[in-house]
């Protein structure tokens, strides 16, 4: 019977989060592949520049000297150019990420206005608008932020 229960509360939550991915795709279609391509570019920044600073330190250690430096300039070139291509992603994703909090905002207040004042009065209801709002503007649009 339990086992049920988590079942359900699982996939409500999966379902719940599905329909929130659809709204944010039709607020600003870019947010989602920027995020992405953020995270990609962080992570193979990341390890690439490990890999590079392996081989580097590997061909100091056995005299490469020559190898060396151009291992190190190419550590320090990708770099160079994953800061910036992770920082113009970064601001194309602060604009679309404002663009979901504010719609999210949006929707969580039509929402509550065309409530009729008898469900209004509901200490439930009122209490679930409270802890949205509240966690929409601790969590800035859940998480949509860099």
């Amino acid at each position: 019977m339990g086992e049920r229960k988590k079942e359900q509360t699982f996939v409500s939550r999966h379902r719940t989060g599905l329909a929130l991915l659809k709204i944010v795709h039709k607020v600003d279609s870019a947010v989602i592949p920027l995020r992405i391509i953020q995270t990609v570019l962080d992570v193979a920044g990341s390890y690439l520049g490990l890999y590079l600073t392996a081989r580097f330190i590997d061909s100091l250690l056995e005299g490469r000297f020559r190898e060396g430096m151009i291992l190190g300039g190419l550590t320090a070139g990708l770099g160079v150019i994953t800061a910036v291509a992770g920082a113009f992603v970064v601001r194309a994703y602060g604009g679309s990420s404002k663009r979901c909090e504010v719609a999210f905002e949006v929707m969580m207040r039509e929402k509550a206005v065309s409530l009729d004042y008898e469900t209004m009065e509901q200490p439930q209801v009122a209490e679930q608008i409270y802890n949205s709002e509240r966690t929409g503007t601790q969590n800035d649009c859940a998480k949509f932020r860099a």
